[in-house]
């Protein structure tokens, strides 16, 4: 009971504990349940003939010009413990940076991916948010042409989104001329289904 917690500090350490650990093992079976969607999903459209390529054909790939963005960030390296506990605690950071100074936010929340390829020891990895004020913090993020893709779904089916990109620039003779990244569209602390998210894609792009 609550009267038994505040009478014993020791009981109130470990009930906070057990509900963070409530909450992290949540989060896991969430990510599992999209997986497990995504899995049946792929299995569905092998049964039905739908080979991998002509799934992957059916991401829409956009060339657009994006304008240059001031963005204020957090960047650091991430292993795949830190991944697993999600990103909220660095958009977190961002949001009460923001609030605490009277910053004026421009768009939605984005992480830039800057290691070349996974790598499970560590990724380079920046977590932004758009703002209108240069302040200690912030940096501008170049704007120019970029491949895009636009997902409503589960963040489990975003691999297949880089897969398609990766095939439409090989494709269309274009390499990736800076770090790619990912714009979440849903505010990060509403409360949605994993069907319902929207992400947007970006990879700067050049000529080969």
């Amino acid at each position: 009971s609550l009267l038994s917690r505040e009478n014993d500090p020791a009981n109130e350490i470990f009930y906070t504990a057990l509900q963070r650990k409530q909450r992290e093992i949540q989060e896991n079976l969430t990510c599992l349940e999209a997986t497990r969607k995504q899995i049946m999903g792929d299995i569905l459209n092998l049964e039905q003939g739908i080979g991998m390529l002509d799934y992957l054909n059916q991401i829409k790939v956009q060339l657009v010009e994006t304008g240059l963005k001031n963005i204020l960030f957090l960047r650091r390296m991430m292993n795949s413990v830190d991944y697993a506990g999600g990103y909220g605690v660095y958009f977190g950071r961002l949001y009460e940076r923001i609030a605490a100074e009277k910053l004026t936010r421009l768009g939605s929340p984005l992480t830039i991916y800057h290691s070349p390829e996974y790598d499970p020891a560590g990724n380079d990895t920046e977590f932004a948010i758009p703002i209108a004020e240069k302040v200690r913090g912030s940096r501008d993020l170049p704007g120019g042409l970029h491949a895009k893709c636009v997902l409503q779904g589960p963040y489990s089916q975003l691999t297949s989104v880089y897969a398609r990109l990766q095939e439409w620039m090989e494709n269309k003779g274009y390499e990736l001329s800076d770090s790619p990244y990912e714009i979440y569209l849903n505010d990060p602390y509403q409360d949605i289904s994993p069907e319902n998210l929207i992400t947007e894609v970006y990879y700067p792009v050049k000529k080969k």
